[in-house]
């Protein structure tokens, strides 16, 4: 199963077609992938509900092919700009209940996780609030210290994405958002490329954190590799 899957083949999930998500769907399965969570990018408010809607319509008929679309997984828009890799600065924003609500009336019970950047203003409030309603945090392109980020843990948020990349490094006197990650018990999501991280730091991280069969390969549209 992959938790983080942008798109496959030339079709992105923010497409927002349902021929694209059939299209990662089959990708997927041809390369062993069994399950998989649609994941959205940081771009305008009405291209990611369009994606949650197409989403939510996906899951909700029978699947005949491919690997099983299990649903959304909101990468962004709630992060900072420090650590924000691709994500569009100008559509970066703090999390509000209220759009919070709003995206969740467009996904259903279809949403499965929510990427917020613990320092952002409201991001506690964020994280109580998602997981009030069953929806997992997690923490992501971030520029929090190891006790913001341990804060966002204690509330909930269970997953840090992505190990050493989008967060703050690891250093002796100052742990930082990595850290955090590889401390306390939460999944870790790595891009395994061997180009965005050490080999010796994919050990590192492996011996820590174990073998997780749910951890996400990241993979992109754009080239139909691990990215």
């Amino acid at each position: 199963m992959d938790i983080h899957i942008h798109g496959r083949e030339g079709a992105d999930v923010m497409d927002a077609t349902q021929q694209g998500l059939q299209t990662i769907a089959d990708a997927l399965v041809k390369t062993g992938g069994v399950a998989w969570v649609a994941t959205t990018v940081t771009a305008p408010m009405e291209d990611i509900r369009h994606a949650l809607l197409q989403v939510r319509e996906f899951v909700s008929k029978p699947q005949a092919t491919g690997a099983l679309l299990l649903g959304s997984f909101l990468e962004g828009p709630y992060f900072t700009e420090r650590h924000r890799g691709s994500h569009p600065v100008k559509y970066l924003k703090a999390p509000t209940i209220c759009e919070l609500e709003t995206l969740l009336d467009s996904a259903g019970g279809s949403l499965l996780r929510v990427a917020v950047a613990p320092e952002a203003e409201g991001a506690m409030n964020a994280i109580d609030w998602l997981v009030s309603r069953g929806i997992k945090p997690s923490v992501a392109h971030t520029a929090a210290t190891y006790e913001q980020a341990s804060r966002a843990f204690s509330h909930g948020a269970d997953c840090g994405v992505h190990l050493y990349n989008g967060m703050t490094g690891l250093h002796h006197r100052e742990p930082g958002c990595c850290g955090a990650v590889l401390y306390h018990s939460v999944l870790a999501e790595l891009i395994a490329d061997g180009i965005h991280v050490h080999p010796v730091m994919m050990q590192l991280a492996y011996r820590m954190k174990g073998y997780q069969p749910d951890c996400p390969n990241y993979r992109l549209y754009a080239s139909g590799r691990f990215s």
